[in-house]
């Protein structure tokens, strides 16, 4: 079922038949680094990740905001869908794969120790490569999910036209992204947490307090995600520039999680927020991005 990263065609005993492309296919976890420069610049960062998961047992789930209670959510959002494939990019220690019980589930990474985690916890097909050239048919999977993602691949757009790419008409794309709020969206959050339409002077007290005291000790409101592991590629987003990228790469937003809209949601603060965006076809892809580019101009 994998194709060449580089030309997409059909490989044989490990090899490319219309390409040099030759995978590494020794193992139970196949490598697809092409040899690209791009591929060549992730191999880089994976022995990064690498170092990470060897004295990290639980490296994927200590990050901000993925507790047993997020794994748990994420994977019942999943199974909603009723897929039959499943693939997570970025797949870590396989904490989704794990949770999500698809019938016939997908994992990339580019950390091989973490994949070595991830075989013991899903039956999962798992492969070492990059999202850029996913070695994936056209139109494969019902669902692809990228927790935390989107912030570390080096090419944005060729990210996500892969993604567009190795989904079916109508598939899902599940992803976390941490986003940047202006002041006005943050001051309509606290207002609507503390002093409208129910005041809660104690509460609101509480919460000056913890946030000067965090202040002290250089954390920050929504917990240590920036002071946990400092990533290798960190890209930065507002909710309009992902939802830009979105449209621009064919999609349309299905649904949006978020604090503010589901209060129950296990969200380590507003910050946080699950889209879950649908592929669309070209036709409406036209409509989607002047519509996006229209409400820009605002």
């Amino acid at each position: 079922m994998y194709v060449c990263p580089l030309c997409k065609n059909e490989m044989s005993k490990f090899k490319c038949i219309k390409c040099i492309f030759a995978m590494d296919g020794n193992d139970q976890i196949p490598t697809f680094f092409s040899g690209s420069s791009r591929s060549n610049q992730y191999k880089e960062i994976a022995d990064f990740y690498d170092s990470v998961y060897q004295v990290r047992e639980n490296a994927w789930k200590d990050l901000a905001g993925r507790g047993e209670e997020f794994i748990t959510y994420v994977g019942g959002l999943i199974r909603s869908f009723s897929p039959q494939r499943h693939l997570d990019i970025g797949c870590g220690q396989g904490y989704i794969l794990g949770a999500a019980s698809v019938p016939e589930q997908y994992g990339l990474d580019l950390s091989r120790k973490a994949m070595e985690a991830a075989k013991r916890r899903s039956d999962a097909r798992l492969c070492q490569g990059i999202v850029e050239e996913l070695p994936y048919p056209d139109n494969f999977f019902d669902i692809v999910t990228g927790i935390g993602v989107l912030e570390h691949f080096l090419d944005l757009s060729a990210s996500m036209q892969e993604i567009a790419r190795v989904l079916r008409p109508g598939g899902i794309f599940l992803t976390l992204v941490y986003v940047g709020t202006p002041f006005s969206e943050r001051l309509k959050v606290k207002v609507g947490q503390f002093l409208f339409p129910r005041p809660r002077p104690i509460e609101f007290g509480r919460w000056i307090v913890n946030r000067f005291t965090r202040a002290d000790h250089g954390s920050d409101e929504f917990g240590s995600i920036h002071t946990q592991v400092v990533q290798p590629v960190q890209n930065v987003f507002t909710a309009g520039s992902v939802e830009r990228l979105f449209s621009e790469s064919g999609f349309r937003i299905h649904s949006l999680i978020t604090k503010r809209r589901v209060p129950n949601a296990p969200l380590e603060g507003h910050h946080f927020r699950i889209y879950i965006i649908e592929k669309v076809g070209s036709e409406v892809r036209g409509e989607e991005v002047a519509a996006v580019k229209a409400r820009a101009q605002l």
